[in-house]
């Protein structure tokens, strides 16, 4: 479904009213599948919500360290 998604979704970093972008979300529910294809869709790991979090900071240690070697 999210690959389906992806096909038309223009912007992967458009942001709600919290300033979440779609890969804040994956990974705060911990869906690193979800996350690893927004990433190679151009999820941005560096954008900050409102509370100046981003992504990589929601996410558990070892969904971060696996999404840190993705985009390194």
């Amino acid at each position: 479904m999210v690959k389906l998604l992806l096909q038309y979704i223009v912007d992967v970093n458009h942001r709600d009213v919290e300033g979440n972008t779609p890969l804040h979300l994956a990974c705060e529910e911990e869906r690193l599948e979800v996350a690893r294809l927004l990433i190679q869709h151009g999820a941005k790991v560096e954008l900050l919500n409102k509370d100046e979090k981003s992504p990589l900071d929601l996410a558990p240690p070892s969904m971060k360290r696996s999404l840190q070697n993705a985009v390194s």
